[in-house]
C-alpha cells in the first residue's frame, strides 16, 4: 500500500526529509502522529498485519465500506504487510527499525516486548533508535496497562468531568483526544530527534494521552490545590466573563459562538448591537456583575442574534473587534471561503479510484528555504579524459563556491537520460540579480577553477539565467530546501505574435494539467535573461520515469486548444530532455 498524498507526493522534500519512521501503531492515535511525521517530509513505513486488520481498514458496519479515516490517518505513508507473530516477520521488522531513525507503537506496555519488538530488542539493531510509545495511560504506573480508547483519555484525566452543562452528565470529547494524542507524539518525536541531534543518543520516548488530558484542565487542578475548591461543568461559559456562549440566530441550526473578554470588547459589543437601554446603566455594568446574571444576558443576547444570519452576526461583531464566529457544520466547512483560500482542501489523486479527490491539508504552512524567481542552469559535454577531474573539482569545491554567495539557495548536478549534454548543473537563484552581483562575480575560485573555460571543458557549453514567470514569487508558497530527483527541461521560442495567448495557455491549461500525474512534484516556467531560447518549462520529477508514464503520456491531448498551441512553439535541439540527479550538497 501506498496510501493517498494530502501534502503533494510523499518524496517532496519536508524538515524530516531523510528521516524514515517504522510505523507499528494502529487505530487512530497512533498513526495520526505517523501522519503528522509523514506530511512533514519523513518516509513513514506502516506495519500491517494481515491476520488481524486494522479497524480503520474494516468494511464500516452502516455504510459497507472502509471508513474514510484510513486515508486521513495514513496519508503519505508506505506500508509492509507482516505476521508478527512468525519468527521471520520479526527479523524483517527488526531489519526495518535498523534502518530508521523513529519507530512508533500505540500498544498496551509490553506488547511490543512479546513480540520481540521492545525498546530494548530495537537497540540492539539500531543503538540510536528513538522508539515513541503512545498509549492510554502511559509505560509505567499501577493503570499502565489498562485498555483504553479516545472516550476514556478524557475521562480519565479530568477533561470530560469539566466538560458539559451543569445539570447534566459528563461530556467525553472521543475522537479530539485521538488527534491531540497523535499530535502530542509527533511534537515528542521531533523532540527527540532534535536532541539526537545534539546528543548522538535516541531515547523511548513515553506518550500518555491520560497526562496529556490532565494537562489540559491545569488551572482547575492548582485550584483545587490552593483553595480547596472543587470546579464545575459550566457548559460553554466562561469562569469570569461574560457574555461567553453559543446563541442561536435567524437561519435553520445556524449557531454563533461570542466571546467577550474585556472590557473595551463589552462596549464594542454594545456599540454593534445598537447601544440598547438593557446595556446601559450598573445592572451590566463590569465584568463580575455580567457574570453573575449570565442567564439573563444569554437571553439578552439571543434576542439580537435571532435576527441575524450567523455570517452576519459574526461581521458585524468583528467589525467592532469583538471575538465571534459561526459554528460551522462539516458541510459549511468545506466550502468556507477562508479556508478555501488557504488552501485547507487540496486536490489529490486517488490511486485506488484513479481520481482527483479533496482531502485535508496539514494544519500548518512552512515558509522557510522558500525556491526563489531565478535560476541558473549550466551545460556542456565533458571529455572522457577529463571526466574524473572535472567532477571532483565541481562537486568538492565548485557547488560549495558558489553556494557561499549571498542568493545562490540551492545548487545539485544532474546528467543526461534522454538527449543533451552529459553535464547539467542547476542552481536556485534569490532573483535572477544575483549572478551580476559584486559578491558573485568577485567570489573566491579555486586555482584548478581558473584554469577551466567553455574551451577546456568540451562542447555545447551553455550558461544560461532564467527568471521564474510561473507561479508568480508571491503565490509560490511550497516550502523546498531540497533539489528534485529528476527534471524535464523543455527550451522553447514564441513568435512575439502569439506570445500572451501561447504564455496564459502554458500556464494555465498545459503545467497544471501535468502537476496532476501521479511521480510529478511540480512544474515550474522561467524566461531566459541570459541565453537562448526565449522560455524554459522545468518539471520536477520523484524520478526520471514519471514522463513515461501512461497518465503523463495522457495529457499530451487532454484539451482542446493543446495541439494548436504545441505548433506555435519551436523546441530548441534536444528538448525536452530528462535528467537525474547525480550529486548535492
Amino acid at each position: 500500500m501506498e496510501s493517498m498524498e494530502i501534502n503533494g507526493n510523499a518524496e517532496r522534500p519536508g524538515p524530516l526529509t531523510g528521516i524514515r519512521v517504522a510505523d507499528f501503531s494502529v487505530h487512530a492515535a497512533g498513526p495520526f502522529a505517523g501522519a503528522m511525521l509523514a506530511q512533514m517530509g519523513a518516509q513513514v513505513i506502516k506495519v500491517e498485519s494481515s491476520a488481524r486488520l486494522d479497524i480503520t481498514r474494516r468494511t464500516h458496519t452502516m455504510y459497507g465500506k472502509p471508513p474514510s479515516s484510513f486515508e486521513q490517518i495514513n496519508a503519505n505513508k508506505m506500508s509492509v504487510c507482516l505476521n508478527l507473530k512468525e519468527p521471520r516477520a520479526v527479523e524483517l521488522a527488526l531489519e526495518l527499525v535498523s534502518i530508521s531513525e523513529l519507530a512508533l507503537e500505540n500498544f498496551r506496555p509490553g506488547v511490543m516486548q512479546r513480540l520481540g519488538l521492545g525498546y530494548e530488542a530495537m537497540k540492539e539493531v539500531r543503538p540510536d533508535i528513538i522508539l515513541v510509545s503512545l498509549s492510554s495511560n502511559g509505560q509505567t504506573g499501577p493503570e499502565s496497562n489498562y485498555a483504553g480508547y479516545a472516550p476514556m483519555f478524557s475521562a480519565l484525566g479530568g477533561l470530560g468531568h469539566l466538560t458539559g452543562y451543569a445539570d447534566g452528565p459528563p461530556v467525553e470529547l472521543r475522537h479530539a483526544m485521538d488527534h491531540t494524542g497523535g499530535m502530542l507524539a509527533a511534537f515528542a518525536a521531533v523532540a527527540a530527534l532534535s536532541a539526537r541531534q545534539r546528543t548522538g543518543l535516541g531515547q523511548h520516548v513515553d506518550v500518555s494521552v491520560r497526562d496529556l488530558a490532565t494537562s489540559f484542565i491545569g488551572p482547575e487542578l492548582l485550584d483545587v490545590a490552593m483553595n480547596s475548591r472543587e470546579p464545575h461543568r459550566q457548559g460553554n461559559r466562561d469562569g469570569s466573563a461574560a457574555p461567553q456562549g453559543v446563541y442561536r440566530c435567524s437561519g435553520e441550526d445556524e449557531w454563533v459562538s461570542i466571546s467577550v473578554a474585556s472590557e473595551i470588547e463589552w462596549q464594542g459589543f454594545v456599540a454593534a448591537i445598537g447601544s440598547p437601554g438593557w446595556a446601559a446603566g450598573d445592572k451590566f455594568g463590569d465584568a463580575f456583575r455580567r457574570w453573575k446574571r449570565h442567564d439573563e444576558l444569554d437571553g439578552l443576547v439571543e434576542q439580537w442574534t435571532i435576527q441575524h444570519t450567523a455570517a452576519g452576526t459574526t461581521q458585524i461583531l468583528q467589525a467592532h473587534g469583538v471575538a465571534a464566529h459561526p459554528s460551522l457544520s462539516p458541510e459549511a466547512i468545506v466550502r468556507d471561503t477562508h479556508l478555501l483560500a488557504r488552501e485547507a482542501f487540496p486536490m489529490v489523486y486517488n490511486d485506488e479510484t484513479g481520481e482527483q479527490q479533496r482531502a485535508v491539508a496539514p494544519p500548518w504552512r512552512l515558509t522557510v528555504a522558500k525556491k526563489g524567481t531565478g535560476l541558473m542552469i549550466v551545460w556542456a559535454d565533458i571529455p572522457a579524459e577529463m571526466e574524473d577531474d572535472f567532477n571532483s573539482w565541481y562537486n568538492e569545491e565548485h557547488l560549495a563556491e558558489l553556494l557561499s554567495v549571498p542568493g545562490v539557495l540551492n545548487a545539485a548536478r544532474y546528467e543526461a537520460t534522454s538527449s543533451g549534454p552529459n553535464h547539467m548543473a542547476v542552481y536556485e537563484l534569490e532573483s535572477p540579480a544575483v549572478v551580476e552581483s559584486d559578491a558573485f562575480k568577485n567570489r573566491p575560485r579555486t586555482e584548478w577553477g581558473k584554469r577551466v573555460s567553455p574551451s577546456l571543458i568540451g562542447t555545447n557549453f551553455m550558461n544560461n539565467v532564467y527568471e521564474m514567470i510561473h507561479p508568480s514569487a508571491l503565490s509560490d508558497g511550497i516550502a523546498n530546501s531540497d533539489m528534485a530527483p529528476a527534471l524535464q527541461i523543455g527550451r522553447m521560442d514564441v513568435p512575439a505574435a502569439n506570445d500572451a495567448e501561447w504564455n496564459d495557455w502554458y500556464s494555465g491549461v498545459y503545467v497544471p494539467n501535468y502537476e496532476k500525474v501521479p511521480g510529478c512534484i511540480r512544474g515550474r516556467r522561467w524566461k531566459a535573461v541570459r541565453g537562448a531560447p526565449s522560455y524554459a518549462t522545468v518539471y520536477e520529477f520523484e524520478d526520471e520515469n514519471v514522463s513515461q508514464t501512461a497518465e503523463w503520456l495522457r495529457q499530451r491531448d487532454i484539451h482542446a486548444d493543446n495541439q494548436r498551441m504545441r505548433d506555435i512553439m519551436t523546441h530548441a535541439a534536444g528538448s525536452p530532455g530528462i535528467w537525474q540527479k547525480t550529486f548535492q550538497l
